[in-house]
């Protein structure tokens, strides 16, 4: 679950801002906020605002110290940071993020200061009601001298967990690397310390980020072809009776995922192993893979002709409204299912408002056992009426 997040000297935001999903003491809608032993959350939030609003930068923020995290940075290169650049003194100042989330029963604090070059601080710290405890501080004085200090009651169950703090071979953090992240290449059981796996897997595999032009992120194949998707479809109206796959060669037949693209997936799936690609012009695939081969089906619809028959159709033959919606529809699904944070730029496009409305009202009606949540941008201010927002939920 997040709880709230800060940006400061990226992008639009000069001084630092702070994004929170904690509730306002209002009686109103209680079933739409997490009530967990220590803390309330909300489930839902909306950044609303005009274009050039910066509403569009603070989940841009947000999916930067992801990537970041996730991914991390080349040696000898450069950080791709954007600092602000109306003010001449912020071009030449850090910037700065924090996430503060609950994960594996535990809430935390994690952020990180940087330029270009290094990282000069990192932290992470267990929180509470009563006080907080570091994990770990670290700080950058040079390109040799990081400096990484444990908690004082962070504890170790063997050498090879010390190790990792005293550079004893196991692991030599990088200044434009965050600690976090080479903490994460580690895969030796002996050295898997939970507050540090803990806080890697809730940015590796709780926290997704959306944007309108980048629906092409990989979820298992399972949530596109579930039934609950066909049941949504069909609340919406959209004249689609079902979705079919039909088997492709995807080597020869899949032309419109380039050679690169097919390499990675070749590469990256496990055996037993099935992903939704999307891939150009909209069409979708679901690849496999089984006795270690690759396995690919395109993903059709179908629809009753007048005579009663059924025809199918390609995705890319939908109307621009439906193809959003079968885009949006499995990560619905997760939401329902599971414990996610997703993030959504401009969640309306290509949607009236009347369905955008129906997918928020079916969130949080069938989530309320779930602790998922659903935060998204939008400008269009028909979705701030209705009635099943509270008024804190929305942040202009």
């Amino acid at each position: 679950m997040l709880i709230r997040f800060t940006v400061e000297n990226f992008l639009s935001f000069k001084e630092r801002v702070e994004f929170s999903m904690i509730p306002a003491k209002k009686q109103q809608l209680n079933d739409h906020i997490i009530k967990d032993e220590d803390i309330n959350v909300l489930k839902t939030a909306v950044i609303y605002g005009a274009n050039a609003a910066g509403k569009s930068n603070l989940i841009k923020a947000m999916s930067f110290a992801k990537q970041l995290i996730v991914k991390g940075t080349a040696p000898n290169k450069f950080i791709p940071i954007k600092p602000f650049k109306l003010d001449k003194t912020s071009l030449n100042k850090p910037s700065r993020f924090e996430f503060e989330f609950k994960h594996g029963g535990k809430n935390y604090a994690y952020g990180f200061v940087l330029n270009n070059k290094w990282i000069l601080e990192e932290w992470l710290y267990e929180i509470n009601q009563v006080d907080e405890q570091a994990i770990f501080e670290r700080q950058t004085l040079s390109e040799e001298q990081i400096i990484i200090t444990p908690g004082n009651k962070l504890e170790f169950l063997n050498e090879e967990q010390k190790g990792i703090f005293k550079y004893t071979g196991n692991i030599s953090t990088r200044a434009n690397q965050l600690f976090l992240t080479e903490v994460s290449k580690i895969n030796t059981k002996k050295i898997k310390i939970p507050a540090l796996l803990d806080a890697y897997q809730w940015f590796n595999q709780v926290l997704t980020i959306i944007f309108p032009d980048n629906l092409s992120f990989e979820i298992n194949s399972e949530h596109i072809i579930h039934n609950n998707l066909l049941n949504l479809l069909q609340v919406f109206d959209t004249g689609i009776l079902g979705i079919k796959t039909i088997e492709v060669d995807f080597e020869n037949e899949v032309k419109d995922l380039t050679q690169e693209n097919k390499d990675k997936i070749i590469l990256n799936l496990e055996e037993n192993e099935s992903r939704l690609i999307h891939a150009n012009n909209n069409r979708q695939y679901v690849i496999f893979r089984k006795d270690n081969q690759i396995k690919a089906f395109k993903l059709m619809t179908e629809h009753s002709t007048q005579d009663g028959l059924k025809a199918l159709f390609e995705i890319s033959e939908e109307s621009e409204g439906t193809q959003r919606i079968i885009d949006l529809i499995p990560t619905f699904i997760i939401l329902l299912e599971s414990e996610k944070v997703i993030v959504i730029d401009e969640l309306e496009r290509s949607l009236h408002p009347r369905l955008t409305t129906t997918l928020l009202e079916l969130f949080l009606t069938y989530s309320k056992k779930v602790k998922s949540q659903l935060i998204f941008s939008t400008h269009e201010s028909e979705l701030l009426n209705s009635d099943n927002l509270r008024s804190d939920v929305v942040g202009l």
